[in-house]
């Protein structure tokens, strides 16, 4: 989120990027099967953009945005729905530096 937010440099997100594919690749990472996001009305900014832009355009359906509130969250994890797996980071993570999360979607 640093980079897109300018506070880091292109390089800092590079490296970053390269050191995740080599987790991945190495099995020492995984994507997990969903990304639960409590409160997402609350999340400000770039995080919004990231969990249901840049990183949910590649499996939606495994970014659940859920209420916080008591008991939602277990009710949500025994119904989580079936859906497709997520792409492969390395499909997608070359590409972080040139995505604007919150333009995600609007491509033209």
């Amino acid at each position: 989120m640093e980079f897109y937010d300018d506070r880091a440099s292109l390089g800092t997100l590079e490296l970053e990027v390269s050191l995740a594919l080599s987790a991945f690749a190495a099995g020492e990472r995984v994507m997990p099967d969903y990304y639960v996001v409590l409160d997402p009305e609350s999340i400000e900014g770039t995080w919004r953009h990231w969990w249901f832009g840049a990183l949910g355009s590649h499996a939606p359906r495994r970014v659940v945005p859920q209420p916080s509130a008591p008991g939602a969250v277990r009710r949500l994890l025994r119904q989580l729905p079936q859906a497709p797996g997520w792409t492969a980071p390395r499909e997608w993570l070359p590409g972080l530096p040139f995505v604007v999360p919150d333009r995600v979607g609007f491509e033209h």
